[in-house]
């Protein structure tokens, strides 16, 4: 197994993080994230219209292949929780 060493300062963090966003190999994952911000963040940063929702968790549903194949009931579930408040403290 192969030893794996986790950044212990700002420098070795900046450092891994540039290489992330500019390593070809990974173009897709640093795209889809940024897709992933701006749709959350900036497009549908609410969670109370479960048409939003549904498109949110359809897309990360697709992103990162999780499989859920009613999304349905996932959205309607996260619209009871009543999040937003929660997530605005983060």
């Amino acid at each position: 197994m192969e030893k794996v060493t986790i950044p212990t300062s700002c420098q070795q963090l900046n450092h891994y993080c540039k290489k992330w966003k500019n390593d070809k190999k990974l173009e897709n994952h640093c795209i889809q994230e940024q897709s992933l911000n701006k749709l959350f963040h900036e497009l549908l940063p609410l969670n109370n219209d479960i048409s939003e929702i549904l498109i949110k968790s359809s897309v990360l549903n697709d992103f990162y292949s999780t499989n859920i194949f009613t999304i349905y009931p996932v959205a309607k579930k996260i619209q009871s929780l009543d999040i937003d408040k929660c997530l605005k403290k983060r």
